[in-house]
């Protein structure tokens, strides 16, 4: 049996002396004969390092995988749908933090043998051989060429050199394809520069391969791969036979189960497990009145449920995945309490399922235990019936413990060997979020062979101490708020479609002002959902109009802007928003615009602006109800736009005290943004306490964080932020470019499995 020769989401896979490549390939949304032009670029590229391996390696297959957060992370190549994005390929290679990135605008004739060049650092651990850097005066430096210009032929050349030196591997002078491919041997390696010197006016520089690697590049690969056996003499001049065209898999769509819990802990209250709900008839609180409703004391008021809120998110969930167009990609609805039902099976997401999903949705009743593992079997059982080029999803909520039915543990080991990714959302004080974390770590970890002997799972009462999420596709959210699942869901859409967060959560607090002691403006910092400075702590009776501003990027395709209520009776809820352009003009329910679409829900506003203006947008808050004037809740904006992202990866997602937690976070307009005004790491404990940590910048452009000195048991919320100025720059073919002003959020979750355990003992359930 071929055994795997490096983890991570691309692979070598050596089947005697051939190492075969299976790529991940992320990409923008494309045609179907954009898709046709990249697989000729990818398909130049395998021949391309065939025959500079002499038939070592070659593209085994590839797959193209949806547009989202995820995805986009775990991608061995990017391709970015731009003329001026720099084509690039990242060491430690694959199986790392790395990858590959293609401008889609240079995706043609001859680019298959530049994608070979980056592949050969990419899977071969290669550094570059053409010249670079410093200048004739010595100033600083430079490297070489490996082969002097005046000296390259079929022979005497090196792939990582990049001199345009043509040969046709169909033999036929007609049809010229691609460039030299071959790479240096002992022999011909670096033949100008072997000791580092400059004198000036004498281009006579060692090579960076020699610098890094000390070595010429055949002797690089044989050293990473044993197998492979280096030429005796100079490179072959000819191809070799044998060669196979890579395979193609389309796996952009989505097939997407929600699996929501209907259990009866979902008709408890928002604030609490033993907090009061309204319009029940029971004293829940039992503190001898029934439905208090917080007008004798505002301490001692009901909530709505859990399920209220969890229905709101889920519409507003499938509002906005309606309202981008979800193409192909499919959704159903299953739920679960002591027994499991298939509320709405996988359909595309057309306007009558719309309206079909929701009502589905809204007719759950809750009651019963909670029965996580069957439900899980249900979703995956709805999933098999899917193509195999879906991407498999579930979505799966719970504010509880699983206490009835199949093993949830053992469940998604099994849902893992099939390539069914759960994507989990925890909220309560019942919850067992440890479970969750690991069903959504299990089930998208990296695809080691053989079942899963790393993480050791055996059942959800005997979890490890802790095992690494080694690339994991899969999310997990702890959501410290029930009563902001509108937000999660949206946040986990705008994640899961390509969509960049640009306010992930700020509380807005409105008031009339002849309700009394309101100010009549509060202008929130754009920064306040990060720092948590927002002032409303200042105005307890809320302000007439809170005001906040925000960024668009140009060739933005679309934002959405939701106000999402949290007040204690939601049959209260009534707000209005402005959004104001940058160039002035405006935008409301009264008065949308050509450009703006608007929402409304009982729990939420939702606006939608297509094609909007670049620059500082800002929107208005106010009270749009006499007989309830305060109104509370939370705003959230994120963006649809395909060169804009805030990517953020966790070494681990079930750490014990003792651990640390890396974090790595991409930063990306184009290709990775660097010298940024801002970029903060927060880490938020199950105290509520919050600690920052410092992301240090390496020269690849990515930057990287260490979360130590963990000291409690439980969730753990990590939020980033980044903010362009005037010195932020991004690479481009020709030189660095100048960045739009940009400010954007992204957020985690890791659950620390020792240390002090501060969670409220639970109700029981039942």
């Amino acid at each position: 049996m071929p055994s795997p020769a490096a983890a991570g989401q691309g692979q070598v896979e050596i089947d005697g002396s051939v190492g075969l490549i299976d790529l991940l390939v992320h990409i923008n949304p494309a045609t179907g004969a954009q898709i046709a032009d990249l697989e000729k670029v990818l398909d130049d590229a395998s021949k391309t390092v065939w025959d500079a391996t002499d038939g070592h390696f070659r593209i085994r297959e590839v797959t193209f995988v949806p547009d989202d957060d995820m995805s986009f992370v775990s991608a061995d190549i990017r391709v970015m749908a731009t003329s001026d994005s720099k084509t690039t390929g990242n060491l430690p290679g694959i199986g790392g933090n790395s990858h590959v990135q293609l401008g889609w605008q240079n995706a043609q004739s001859k680019m298959g043998y530049t994608l070979a060049h980056e592949l050969g650092h990419y899977v071969l651990g290669l550094y570059d051989e053409y010249e670079m850097g410093g200048d004739l005066q010595c100033n600083s430096v430079p490297y070489g060429y490996c082969v002097p210009t005046d000296q390259v032929d079929h022979e005497h050349y090196c792939l990582m050199q990049s001199v345009q030196h043509h040969y046709d591997h169909d033999n036929n002078p007609a049809t010229e394809e691609v460039e030299v491919a071959e790479f240096c041997v002992p022999a011909n390696h670096d033949l100008d520069g072997q000791e580092d010197f400059c004198i000036a006016g004498v281009k006579s520089l060692r090579t960076q391969q020699t610098s890094y690697n000390g070595m010429s590049c055949w002797e690089t690969i044989e050293s990473l791969y044993p197998f492979v056996s280096r030429p005796t003499s100079l490179p072959q001049e000819n191809p070799p036979t044998g060669y196979v065209q890579p395979t193609f898999i389309d796996s952009r769509d989505v097939a997407t189960v929600l699996l929501l819990d209907r259990s009866g802990s979902m008709a408890w209250s928002t604030a609490d497990d033993r907090g009061e709900v309204c319009d029940n008839g029971v004293d829940d609180d039992a503190d001898g009145k029934v439905d208090e409703d917080g007008t004798v004391d505002v301490n001692d008021a009901c909530t709505g449920t859990r399920l209220d809120f969890l229905k709101a998110g889920m519409r507003a969930y499938l509002d906005d995945a309606a309202s981008d167009g979800a193409g192909n990609n499919q959704f159903g609805v299953v739920s679960f309490s002591g027994s499991v039902i298939t509320d709405r099976p996988l359909a595309t997401l057309s306007s009558s399922n719309l309206a079909a999903l929701k009502s589905a949705i809204d007719a759950l009743t809750p009651g019963g235990a909670t029965a996580i593992g069957d439900g899980l079997v249900e979703a995956a059982s709805a999933l098999s019936a899917i193509s195999d080029t879906y991407v498999k999803r579930i979505e799966l909520f719970s504010d509880g413990v699983w206490n009835s039915g199949i093993d949830p543990i053992e469940v998604a080991r099994d849902l893992r060997v099939e390539g069914v990714v759960v994507n989990t959302i925890a909220a309560g004080q019942a919850v067992d979020s440890y479970v969750l974390a690991a069903i959504a770590l299990l089930t998208g970890g990296s695809q080691d062979s053989g079942g899963s002997p790393a993480f050791g799972l055996q059942s959800a009462s005997a979890l490890p101490g802790t095992f690494d999420d080694g690339g994991s596709r899969a999310s997990y959210s702890f959501g410290r708020n029930p009563d902001n699942l509108v937000g999660s869901y949206l946040n986990r859409w705008a994640r899961s479609s390509g969509g960049v967060s640009i306010i992930p959560e700020q509380p807005y607090h409105t008031n009339l002002p002849q309700s009394g002691g309101t100010v009549p403006l509060h202008e929130i910092p754009a920064d306040a959902w990060f720092t948590g400075a927002d002032g409303l702590n200042l105005i307890p009776d809320g302000a007439e109009i809170n005001r906040m501003r925000f960024e668009i990027a140009p060739d933005t395709q679309s934002f959405t802007l939701v106000l999402a209520g949290n007040l204690s009776q939601m049959s209260r809820f009534a707000v209005s928003a402005t959004l104001i352009a940058p160039d002035g003009s405006i935008r409301s329910l009264s008065n949308p615009g050509a450009d703006a679409q608007f929402t409304h829900d009982p729990f939420y506003e939702m606006i939608r602006v297509s094609q909007p203006l670049a620059g500082e947008w800002t929107v208005e808050i106010q009270s749009a109800s006499s007989d309830w004037p305060a109104q509370t809740g939370y705003l959230t904006v994120f963006a649809r736009q395909p060169l804009q992202r805030l990517a953020i990866k966790l070494s681990k997602r079930l750490p014990s005290v003792s651990d640390q937690v890396e974090v790595v976070v991409e930063p990306i307009y184009v290709t990775t943004i660097r010298d940024l005004g801002t970029l903060g790491l927060r880490v938020t404990d199950p105290t509520g306490g919050v600690q920052s940590f410092p992301l240090v910048e390496n020269a690849d452009g990515i930057y990287q964080a260490t979360i130590s000195g963990l000291a409690f048991k439980g969730s753990h919320q990590v939020t980033v932020i980044a903010e362009t100025d005037a010195n932020s720059w991004r690479g481009t073919q020709t030189g660095p470019a100048a960045i739009p002003t940009l400010r954007m959020g992204a957020s985690d979750a890791f659950f620390v499995i020792d240390g002090t355990d501060v969670a409220p003992v639970p109700r029981p359930e039942g």
